[in-house]
């Protein structure tokens, strides 16, 4: 799996997270959200880091990057590779008709896909 696929799954995962279901799915669910907070998180250090090489300083000190500064193009380069790395979780998938009362929208079930099997 992509790491942009897994960012762009966080808010429909914690839905799920957030529904009752059975303590086995619950628990499997409970240990891969550990792994996706690791993932998310070493995501955003690095992220910062490359903010911090390529940015600006604001009047406060800190640094930012947008569009029209000078080194965007080597910043989006970077985070564009980052965000296409694999990322190998190592988890047992959930069936569909595990969470068959949990209420997500077709565009939910497509965040989090790769974490359901038919």
């Amino acid at each position: 799996m992509k790491l942009v696929n897994l960012l762009n799954s966080i808010d429909s995962f914690h839905l799920l997270m957030n529904e009752p279901i059975k303590a086995n799915v619950a628990f499997r669910i409970s240990k891969l959200s550990r792994k996706i907070e690791s993932q998310a998180n070493t995501f955003s250090e690095v992220k910062n880091k490359m903010i911090e090489k390529y940015g600006e300083k604001n009047g406060d000190g800190s640094k930012h990057i947008t569009q029209d500064m000078k080194n965007w193009d080597k910043y989006e380069k970077e985070i564009t590779e980052l965000l296409n790395e694999d990322v190998d979780l190592k988890f047992k998938k959930i069936t569909l008709a595990s969470i068959s009362n949990v209420k997500l929208s077709p565009l939910q079930i497509e965040a989090i896909g790769w974490l359901i099997q038919e």
